[in-house]
């Protein structure tokens, strides 16, 4: 079976709009399927725009909290509410109902050690969580694991699909209050190039460990921040395509991965 490549992307601020716009035109020129994860308070405030841009089967609207709320921080009652007005809302924008969910800053081991915040998941609908993205002590790269039940915590209907590599806003060093005309850092990534290279990496790994999957980290806004038509994520999507990768929506994957376990 051909490695899957999982487009996700972090839809966090108002900088994401315009990159999201990008991005899809990329997606749909392509044929290539992508999962948005959007954070509830951006879709509030830009409802029609994303509505217009992302209803369509190409894509998965899946959640990133309300307001970008790290969830392990928090108690559980606000983990169930940042979750339901996120999902009450995307059901009145896109007329659906999110079947994953990606955690805000990422997680060393995902939820192994938080039953309680599972059975929030699991309450919400939820089939797939989307949480484990560091290496061990927190460091970057994060390394290329495969997708995991959270059978022994209780929730056998549950996967997780852990994010890989660097988080390419991490990798240019960049934050999102920085002005889009600011200059790159020396050091960091400065060429479509010089940006892929790590990721075409990654893709080289996920075949000579005969790994399933690979999904790296994206943020529209930093994606935006060092190419405002997004270049860089169309060469990574045409070197997956260059070594025959498969691509789908993150809860596709999470229903095949589930079927090939019975």
């Amino acid at each position: 079976m051909r490695p899957i490549y999982l487009a996700g992307y972090d839809t966090e601020q108002p900088l994401c709009v315009e990159a999201v716009r990008a991005l899809v035109g990329i997606h749909r020129r392509m044929r290539i399927p992508a999962t948005f994860f959007l954070v509830g308070i951006l879709v509030e405030h830009n409802q029609k725009e994303l509505r217009d841009l992302l209803s369509d089967d190409l894509f998965e609207i899946a959640s990133h909290t309300y307001t970008h709320c790290h969830l392990e921080s928090v108690s559980p009652d606000t983990v169930r509410d940042q979750l339901r007005r996120t999902q009450g809302l995307l059901q009145e924008v896109f007329g659906c109902s999110p079947l994953g969910f990606r955690t805000p800053g990422g997680l060393v081991r995902g939820y192994r050690e938080d039953p309680e915040r599972l059975a929030v998941f699991v309450e919400m609908g939820f089939e797939y969580v989307s949480s484990q993205g560091w290496g061990v002590g927190r460091t970057m790269p994060a390394p290329i694991v495969p997708s995991y039940s959270y059978a022994i915590q209780g929730f056998p209907q549950l996967v997780e699909i852990p994010f890989h590599g660097w988080h390419e806003n991490l990798l240019i060093q960049v934050h999102p209050w920085q002005s889009p005309s600011q200059p790159l850092k020396p050091g960091v990534p400065q060429t479509v190039e010089e940006w892929t290279a790590p990721f075409r990496v990654d893709i080289n790994t996920t075949f000579s460990q005969s790994l399933s999957y690979y999904s790296p980290a994206m943020h529209p806004w930093s994606l935006h921040r060092f190419d405002p038509d997004c270049r860089q994520v169309e060469s990574l999507l045409k070197a997956a395509q260059r070594r025959g990768m498969e691509f789908m929506k993150f809860c596709d994957f999470a229903r095949r991965w589930q079927l090939s376990r019975v």
